[in-house]
């Protein structure tokens, strides 16, 4: 809209100026014939000017009609006409009969009408031309303008995505890929742990994760000491049960953003996805993430979240194969579902769930 107003009073600027030129047309034959007249009137007898040849009336006519075309050359002619009566019309002689002196006296105002109407005629096809051309250079300059304040707008973004790029977090793909490769290439469980986090850190940034492996059959989680407790949810075994069943009946990442998954999600994480190998098998628990960075919520994060699940679930099948095999949190802040009996038990096996759960916070 405001790049149409300059194009819009400039139309109005130019149709004002085509009128005011009509006026000062009209205003500037009134002043040649002032003159003229006064002239004539100076001059002694009758009908002096028209004892000239050729009629001084034609230099007005003539004159208005090739600077403002064939409108206002007729008024100027009519006005001639009319001048020339309330001078006077030259004597009429003896050897002039009626139609004679009539010729001789309307030939001047039938020739300044003529005149008028050629002249001005082709001084208005000059005319039309020459609006045409500014009609076109409106639109060009309106064009310019247009394509300048696009590159001002382009240039505006570029300059916003550049200094987007220059504080971005760094990383690239071949990192990430890297760190998933690390993960389904390890061979002892223990050592997971700093690889998770490699992964989470370039493909997710400064979020935080959670790990509920399996054993025997029932999902086990614990918190990590790293970080500030109150700033996470505590853990809910049960709704996170019913997300891990939901998410092995979905093959896909579940996520808040997703209005079917929001109320499911809700008090666990943003994303959910069960942790099973690529080309499918056993699944060996639920890879949740709690936070993840304002600035890395784009689409590709699920597809982050879908392939740490998935390198987890080769790390399980390398190093054991079966779902038994399974990563702990902490000692000090397990739970489950288990009866007691079984959970003492559990304390009594070796734990690696220090080695692949906590809260994370790195660059990326």
């Amino acid at each position: 809209m405001l790049r149409q107003l300059p194009r819009t009073l400039g139309n109005g600027a130019d149709v004002l100026a085509r009128q005011l030129s009509g006026l000062r047309g009209k205003y500037e034959a009134c002043f040649l014939f002032l003159l003229l007249m006064i002239v004539e009137w100076l001059i002694p007898g009758p009908a002096s000017l028209a004892q000239i040849t050729p009629h001084p009336f034609w230099l007005p006519i003539i004159l208005m009609s090739v600077q403002y075309g064939s409108g206002t050359g007729l008024i100027v002619a009519a006005l001639a006409t009319a001048l020339s009566w309330l001078a006077g019309w030259p004597a009429q002689t003896s050897q002039e009969d009626f139609y004679t002196y009539s010729m001789r006296v309307w030939r001047e105002p039938v020739l300044w009408i003529g005149a008028a109407i050629v002249i001005g005629g082709l001084r208005n096809r000059q005319i039309r031309e020459r609006l045409a051309l500014e009609e076109r250079l409106h639109q060009t300059e309106h064009q310019r303008d247009t394509i300048a304040g696009f590159c001002h707008d382009l240039q505006e973004d570029l300059t916003a995505h550049e200094r987007q790029a220059a504080t971005a977090h760094t990383g690239s793909i071949e990192a990430g890929l890297a760190s998933l490769q690390r993960i389904r290439t390890t061979d002892a469980l223990d050592t997971v742990r700093p690889l998770i986090q490699a992964a989470v850190t370039e493909w997710l940034g400064h979020a935080h994760w959670t790990l509920y492996p399996l054993r025997d059959g029932e999902l086990t989680a614990a918190r990590d000491a790293v970080g500030d407790p109150e700033t996470r949810a505590p853990v809910d075994i049960v709704r996170t049960a019913m997300v891990y069943a939901v998410a092995c009946c979905r093959p896909r990442v579940l996520s808040v953003f997703d209005e079917a998954d929001a109320r499911l999600l809700d008090g666990v994480g943003i994303f959910a996805c069960p942790v099973r190998p690529i080309e499918g098998g056993p699944h060996h628990g639920l890879l949740v993430i709690e936070s993840v960075p304002p600035d890395r919520l784009v689409p590709a994060t699920v597809g982050a979240v879908l392939a740490i699940a998935h390198a987890l679930g080769e790390a399980f099948d390398r190093a054991n194969g079966t779902p038994e095999t399974v990563v702990q949190r902490s000692q000090d802040d397990a739970t489950s579902h288990r009866d007691p009996a079984r959970t003492r038990a559990a304390f009594e096996e070796p734990r690696m769930s220090d080695a692949l759960t906590g809260d994370m916070s790195c660059r990326s």
